[in-house]
């Protein structure tokens, strides 16, 4: 990871130049050891491994194509391991969903690469309902209808509360340690962004304890609201965030707060969004 990370650190528009003999070691190693994929920093090693061969494959394209859709094809060609190559095919077409920069035909050569190769039910399920959810709600289309309740029970329209701001909506997750990560991310996200309003959506959590997790990790009531029926572009089993412009056009349709392009998709949040015919 060296090289990416001291580019990344200084500025460079260059790689440092590394002597190839220190790369040597990789003969010796073995990435396809199935007694080790479950210490992490094996698994982490293979992984970090795989995405610096798929960072030479993208140098050689001229930079052409998506580093993750690269790292899928590595993955197919390097790992044995049944269960470790869908893990790694679920990595990869998971941060191509989330990429709003990705092309159309990488995404569909991402899915292409996927779905003929993954045989992990749960994790094709999974990604079919993300691509389903993200479908429902296009980019582009003014936010549908949906009443939502505060926590004083007063019920509201969705749509009417997202007009003349720009807006982060996002639902919560139902495990405690990520609603911990998530109140610390939107907590850091609201002092940084003073403009935007980030807005929560409850759909899985009991009333009860969404209001305890809204004191106890100190957000913003204005800001929380619940959905008592069944939304299906909401219906996805992680931390989904949505970004609308004032108008409460959708500009970006599935994202996530701890996304590591977010940032740079939320400064890209503009007004001219078309609306969809």
């Amino acid at each position: 990871a060296y090289p990416y990370q001291h580019k990344k650190a200084t500025k460079s528009k260059k790689y440092p130049h590394i002597n190839p003999s220190f790369y040597k070691f990789r003969k010796l190693v073995n990435i396809n050891d199935e007694d080790l994929f479950d210490f992490y920093p094996y698994k982490d090693y293979v992984k970090t491994y795989l995405y610096h061969l798929a960072y030479e494959k993208q140098i050689l394209a001229n930079n052409k194509g998506n580093i993750d859709v690269y790292f899928m094809q590595i993955a197919l060609e390097n790992i044995k391991t049944a269960a470790v190559k869908n893990d790694f095919l679920r990595q990869g077409m998971w941060y191509v969903l989330l990429n709003e920069y990705v092309s159309n035909e990488e995404k569909a050569k991402a899915k292409r690469l996927f779905f003929d190769h993954c045989s992990n039910e749960k994790s094709v399920a999974e990604i079919a309902n993300l691509i389903k959810a993200s479908e429902r709600l296009p980019k582009g289309q003014k936010l549908p209808n949906v009443e939502v309740f505060d926590t004083q029970n007063v019920h509201f329209n969705l749509n009417t509360i997202v007009k003349g701001k720009n807006i982060v909506l996002y639902t919560w997750p139902t495990d405690l340690r990520q609603i911990d990560n998530l109140a610390k991310r939107v907590n850091y996200l609201e002092k940084k962004y003073p403009k935007y309003r980030f807005i929560g959506l409850n759909l899985k959590n009991s009333e009860y304890q969404w209001k305890k997790q809204i004191k106890l990790k100190k957000l913003n009531p204005k800001n929380q609201y619940r959905i008592d029926n069944r939304v299906a572009w909401l219906n996805v089993n992680f931390s989904r965030a949505i970004l609308i412009n004032k108008k409460g056009i959708v500009q970006n349709n599935m994202t996530h707060l701890l996304n590591r392009h977010f940032e740079k998709q939320l400064k890209n949040l503009k007004e001219d969004s078309l609306l969809k015919n």
